[in-house]
């Protein structure tokens, strides 16, 4: 499972994650080694993978950091390599503003003691004994926990390396974390209910909208005047008219007709066809 994308309607902007498995150091692929099958710390002497889980096996996230000494990716690659002979143990790492997705989800690695047949790894890579996650960091690591969710939904659980282990790692609050997410993804649910409430089209349209009211709203201030006014006259044509007030008038009479009554149709059609045109020109 590779290649994973960005849980879309999130309520903060992070930027896409990028899968360098291929990128990082490594000695071999953990699907070729034969690992104990060990299942929340019991081994029953016998059973050994070779090859992928399968989804339906994993159903907890254990958080990590990188601890000290903080090193870049690479140097953790290195070192696990060294250590197993195979490659880097988490399967998502977030690093400089970004996230990594740095295994296959479904490759079965060594990044949590005998807890590791069901979980997925995702590393911060900083100390954060030194100091907690700020509201930036926060924002990515969230991303990145409810993507792989959102990628495997047979994940239950959201736990600390130190919740399955004897270590201080991730030196965080995952209660703070855990509350977080639950109400993250009850602004998704709810973003998701609205969307699909309405037709798509009718989402677009009120897009216009929207953008046209921001797009005034900066025509109004000395700084962003000059942009806002070219925007505006990009659209002269699709609305027939030729000034920025006429423009704005002609698009939010659309819109406000677009939300009920006999002419919502045919304003949602013209919207639509605005729409198209701010796409082209890189309005919306």
């Amino acid at each position: 499972m590779r290649n994973i994308k960005l849980i879309p309607n999130l309520p903060f902007q992070v930027p896409e994650i990028e899968d360098v498995t291929d990128r990082l150091p490594k000695k071999s692929e953990w699907e070729s080694i034969r690992r104990k099958w060990v299942v929340k710390g019991v081994w029953d002497g016998k059973t050994y993978l070779v090859g992928f889980r399968t989804q339906d096996q994993i159903d907890t996230i254990i958080v990590h950091h990188s601890g000290s000494p903080e090193g870049t990716l690479a140097s953790h690659a290195n070192y696990h390599a060294s250590r197993w002979g195979t490659k880097i143990a988490y399967h998502v790492c977030i690093d400089k503003g970004r996230i990594y997705q740095t295994n296959d989800l479904l490759s079965m690695t060594y990044h949590a003691g005998n807890n590791n047949t069901y979980t997925v790894g995702i590393e911060f890579n900083r100390d954060l004994t030194k100091a907690d996650l700020t509201d930036e960091e926060r924002q990515l690591l969230y991303a990145a926990i409810l993507s792989v969710k959102s990628a495997i939904p047979t994940i239950k659980y959201i736990l600390g390396h130190n919740e399955v282990c004897a270590t201080q790692c991730p030196a965080t609050s995952m209660k703070r974390i855990r509350e977080d997410i639950a109400e993250l993804e009850l602004h998704i649910a709810e973003h998701q209910t609205y969307t699909e409430s309405i037709p798509a089209n009718m989402v677009e349209a009120f897009a216009v909208g929207k953008r046209t009211e921001a797009l005034w709203a900066n025509y109004n201030t000395e700084k962003w005047k000059p942009a806002a006014e070219a925007k505006f006259m990009m659209l002269a044509e699709v609305t027939g008219c030729d000034t920025v007030k006429a423009i704005y008038e002609r698009i939010m009479d659309l819109y406000k007709k677009a939300q009920a009554g006999q002419w919502q149709g045919e304003a949602i059609r013209k919207l639509l066809l605005i729409s198209a045109v701010m796409k082209e020109r890189g309005i919306l």
